[in-house]
C-alpha cells in the first residue's frame, strides 16, 4: 500500500474513533505492529525494532526489561496501538517535529488507556506534553497526566500556534499485570470560514489534462487549472460522470477538507498519485491531490466538474479517437488541453501529450499548451560537444520554438561526407517548445569520430504543414 493510501486509511480510522471537526495536520495510530523494545526470557537480552519508523522516536534508557513480556512497543490489538507493560521505569515517546506554520487554532488529542489492578500513581501513569518551536515541555490541559486506575481518557490540548510542534509522552508501569496504552494521536486545525470569493463559477476552473487508459495497477487522473483571479476552495468542487441518459452519476468530492487552488494554479486528482512522478519525468508532485474519481473507460466517457449545488463548471466528452493518430500506443498517454480560451467540448482543443515530455505532464503546464508567439526557431546547443562521459558538454540539445503545438519531429544526422550516421528522433510528438537531445553516438552506441556533423530536422503536423531545418554541430575529442 502506498504512503498516501496509508495516510488516508489512518485518517479514516482516527475519525471514526475520535469526534473531530477539523482538518488533520499530522496523525499516528500505530498501524505497524512490533516496533519498539522488549525483553527476553533469559532476563538479560533486550530486543528492538524501529525500522521504517519516521513519525516518532522512543527513549527507554530508564527502563528495565527482564522477560519477553516486558515491553514498550506497538501491538496489533484493536487495529494497532502503542503499549507499555512492566518496563519498570519511564519510557519517553516523542513525535517528529510537526510543521504548523500558517495554520490556525491547532489542537491535539489522543487516547490514553490502562488495564490492571495497580493503583499506585507513582508507578503507573501517562503524562502528555507539547513543545512549540524548541520551547519547554508543557503539560496538556485536559487529562495531560493520568495515573493509577483511570481506565480510559481523551487527552487534549487546544489553541496551539507556532512554526513547529512536538508531542512528548512519558509512560511508566512497573507490574506485569498493569498495561498502559496510547492510540489515535491527531493534530488538526479548524477549518477556515468559507468566503463567497473562494467558490468557483462556470469557467473559473477548467479540465486541463486527463489520463483514462493508464498502465495496469496505475491510476487514472484528472488535472484542473484555475484560470480565474480567485483563490478557489477545492473542497467545494465535485467530479462526476454521466450515464447513458445523460444523468449525473458517481459524483465524488475532490477534497474532504479546505484546500486552495491559487490563480493560475494546477491541481491533479488521483486515487493513488504516488506512482505518477516515477512514470512521468515531467511532473509536479506538489500539485498532486488524493481523491476518488468516477470510472473512466479506456475507449471514451464523460468527465464533469461540478460545484456543491451540482452546477456544471466544465465538462468533457472524451474518446480515444482524440489522440494524435500518429501515436502508436495510446496506453498511459494523457489527453492535454491546448487552449484555455477554447471550449472543452471542442475536440480540436485536445491532443496527446508530447512524447518528448514523457506522454503526460501531471500537475504541470501542458506540453501541448498553445503559447502566444509567432516565432519559429531551431537551435543546437552547444555548438560543439565532447561525448566522453565527463559530465561536461556530453550531449547536444536541439531547442525548438514553434508558432503552434502538435508537431511530429524526425531528425537525421550526416557526417561531413554525407553519410547517414544516426536518426535521434523518429516520429516524436512535441508541443510549441521542446528540448531534444543527442548523445553524439551512432544508434548502436558506437562513438563517432571528431568532426562536423549536419542535422536535418523535419517537422510535420496533421494539417500537412512541413518545416525543414539544416543545422550543424561539431564533435571534439577531450575536455572542452
Amino acid at each position: 500500500m502506498s504512503a498516501k493510501s496509508c495516510y488516508f486509511l489512518v485518517l479514516a480510522i482516527i475519525l471514526l474513533t475520535i469526534d473531530s471537526a477539523g482538518r488533520p495536520v499530522w496523525m499516528e495510530n500505530f498501524a505497524v505492529a512490533d516496533k519498539g523494545y522488549w525483553g527476553d526470557d533469559d532476563g538479560v537480552s533486550v530486543h528492538s525494532d524501529l525500522s521504517g519508523i519516521v513519525n516518532w522516536t522512543l527513549d527507554v534508557e530508564n527502563c528495565v526489561f527482564e522477560a519477553s513480556n516486558d515491553y514498550v512497543k506497538t501491538v496489533s490489538t484493536s487495529g494497532g496501538r502503542f503499549e507499555a507493560l512492566d518496563c519498570d521505569g519511564e519510557a519517553v515517546w516523542r513525535s517528529a517535529w510537526i510543521a504548523i506554520s500558517g495554520e490556525e487554532n491547532i489542537s491535539c488529542q489522543l487516547i490514553a488507556k490502562e488495564t490492571g489492578s495497580g493503583k499506585t500513581e507513582a508507578n503507573k501513569y501517562i503524562a502528555v506534553y507539547y513543545r512549540i518551536d524548541e520551547g519547554a515541555e508543557t503539560l496538556f490541559e485536559t487529562n495531560g497526566h493520568v495515573a493509577g486506575n483511570w481506565g480510559e481518557a481523551e487527552v487534549r490540548q487546544e489553541g496551539l500556534t507556532g512554526d513547529s510542534l512536538q508531542i512528548i509522552i512519558r509512560m511508566k508501569t512497573t507490574y506485569a499485570s498493569d498495561k498502559i496504552m496510547i492510540d489515535d494521536i491527531l493534530v488538526e486545525t479548524q477549518e477556515p470560514p468559507l468566503l463567497p470569493e473562494n467558490l468557483a463559477a462556470a469557467g473559473d476552473v477548467l479540465l486541463n489534462e486527463l489520463l483514462f487508459n493508464p498502465y495496469p495497477d496505475c491510476p487514472d487522473f484528472v488535472e484542473l487549472v484555475n484560470v480565474s483571479d480567485k483563490t478557489i476552495r477545492t473542497d467545494h468542487l465535485r467530479i462526476a460522470s454521466r450515464d447513458g441518459d445523460g444523468n449525473l452519476k458517481q459524483v465524488e468530492p475532490l477534497s474532504a477538507y479546505a484546500d486552495y487552488l491559487e490563480p493560475g494554479g494546477y491541481a491533479l486528482f488521483c486515487e493513488n498519485p504516488d506512482t505518477l512522478s516515477l512514470l512521468y519525468p515531467q511532473s509536479c508532485p506538489e500539485n498532486f491531490r488524493m481523491a476518488d474519481l468516477p470510472s473512466m473507460p479506456n475507449d471514451g466517457g464523460v468527465v464533469v466538474l461540478l460545484d456543491d449545488s451540482l452546477n456544471v463548471l466544465d465538462e468533457l466528452v472524451y474518446s480515444e479517437k482524440m489522440h494524435n493518430p500518429l501515436v502508436a500506443d495510446e496506453e498511459a498517454v494523457s489527453l492535454e488541453r491546448k487552449s484555455f480560451s477554447r471550449a472543452s467540448s471542442d475536440w480540436e482543443n485536445w491532443t496527446s501529450a508530447a512524447a518528448a515530455s514523457g506522454f503526460a505532464t501531471p500537475g504541470c503546464p501542458n506540453s501541448m499548451a498553445e503559447v502566444a508567439t509567432d516565432d519559429t526557431s531551431v537551435r543546437l546547443e552547444p555548438k560543439a560537444i565532447s561525448p566522453n562521459g565527463d559530465g561536461y558538454n556530453d550531449y547536444l540539445t536541439i531547442r525548438l520554438q514553434l508558432s503552434r503545438p502538435d508537431w511530429i519531429v524526425n531528425s537525421r544526422v550526416f557526417d561531413s561526407a554525407g553519410r547517414l550516421v544516426g536518426q535521434p528522433q523518429k516520429n516524436v510528438t512535441i508541443g510549441q517548445q521542446a528540448d531534444l537531445t543527442w548523445d553524439g553516438k551512432r544508434e548502436n552506441g558506437q562513438e563517432l569520430p571528431a568532426g562536423i556533423y549536419v542535422f536535418f530536422i523535419e517537422l510535420t503536423n496533421l494539417t500537412g504543414e512541413e518545416l525543414v531545418f539544416k543545422k550543424s554541430c561539431t564533435i571534439v575529442n577531450g575536455i572542452m
